[in-house]
């Protein structure tokens, strides 16, 4: 169930950092998980879903990535590219 399709990520592509935009929506808690094309869990990692929050990805290698975010509201995910 995709509840949490307003968040935006950028940006894209990205190099270090990329960042999630709540908006003026607060999820609490969420679980973070970077997926690659194959489905396997590159990193996982909490945050604090509300506003603009930046996450590092720079030991990420190129590539295109599924940003999957989780709260207690839903679950949403994105396609993120990280090219240096």
């Amino acid at each position: 169930q995709e509840t949490l399709s307003s968040f935006s990520v950028y940006p894209m592509p990205a190099s270090k950092n990329i960042t999630l935009d709540f908006g003026n929506d607060n999820f609490g808690q969420a679980d973070i998980s970077f997926n690659d094309l194959l489905g396997r869990i590159i990193r996982e990692t909490k945050i604090t879903a509300n506003g603009k929050q930046s996450l590092d990805v720079s030991e990420l290698i190129n590539g295109i990535y599924f940003l999957q975010v989780k709260t207690s509201s839903g679950s949403a995910t994105k396609k993120i590219v990280i090219d240096r």
